[in-house]
């Protein structure tokens, strides 16, 4: 039997084999995969009445992701079934702040003991001081862009841009700032992005805020639904100076469509949306 021979060979097949085991073949087929996340994306603060949105997420927004699954199994439990939504969200905070305050790290203690409320530059319109994770969880849509190279974040909060190289180092001569460095690759079906080089800007604990150290790295990963009209984020903190164990926060937006940004707009001193 004659078998077939490629014209140019076997030898460039094997070498993309050999990529691909290196783990180093995603970027030859993430476009498609990318193009699946861009659109705009509302949060359920603003859109409550959308029947998408689960008890969880409308009950249990800005929760960490242990404490939203320990909303789930909480509602879950037939013994909740007389309680209110409101007391098992109480439930809910109380094992988060134990959870929290058990990772804190002694210069993190220090740090949260002296957070003064009104020493917060956003409550003068200042977004400086606005760290990455508040950016990120703002009650305001965004939208997720292809552009060459990698993928543009416009948030309405700020009308801030957020630039994400795909599978590319980030520059050695890139200075600190407010939203970072921040690269992205596929895990599977997986969007990851990775940022690090951050001022170290306020993080939200229970109980006020801490400074972020410069060690700090961010780690968002956006998980799409089967039809795609559901985007979970799970957002991780790593900072050893302030947490033995990171933080893990969650969040879920749905699909906005028809939907474009609209200009953000601060009234100092309300320090509110």
């Amino acid at each position: 039997m004659n078998r077939f021979t490629p014209p140019w060979g076997f030898a460039p097949i094997i070498l993309l084999v050999v990529i691909c085991i290196a783990g180093r073949c995603g970027p030859l087929f993430a476009d498609e995969a990318l193009d699946r996340f861009e659109g705009v994306w509302k949060p359920s603060r603003i859109s409550r009445d959308d029947p998408l949105w689960l008890i969880e997420d409308l009950a249990c927004s800005g929760c960490t992701l242990q404490g939203y699954r320990h909303l789930q199994d909480l509602l879950a439990d037939p013994e909740n079934n007389d309680r209110s939504i409101g007391e098992l969200v109480n439930d809910v905070r109380a094992f988060e702040a134990d959870l929290i305050d058990a990772s804190l790290t002694p210069a993190a203690r220090e740090a949260l003991a002296a957070f003064d409320p009104t020493d917060d530059p956003t409550i003068d319109c200042t977004p400086d001081g606005d760290g990455l994770q508040h950016q990120i969880n703002a009650p305001l849509p965004f939208e997720i862009k292809r552009v060459q190279g990698g993928l543009e974040l416009r948030y309405e909060y700020w009308n801030a841009v957020r630039r994400v190289s795909l599978d590319a180092p980030p520059s050695l001569g890139a200075s600190p700032s407010r939203l970072g460095t921040s690269t992205a690759r596929m895990r599977g079906d997986t969007l990851v992005i990775e940022t690090t080089r951050l001022v170290p800007n306020k993080i939200g604990l229970p109980g006020g805020s801490i400074p972020l150290s410069p060690e700090a790295r961010i780690v968002e990963e956006y998980s799409l639904s089967e039809n795609g009209q559901r985007l979970d984020l799970v957002l991780t903190t790593h900072d050893p100076v302030n947490f033995t164990e990171p933080l893990v926060d969650q969040r879920s937006v749905l699909r906005a469509e028809g939907w474009t940004l609209n200009e953000f707009v601060c009234e100092a001193t309300t320090g509110e949306f």
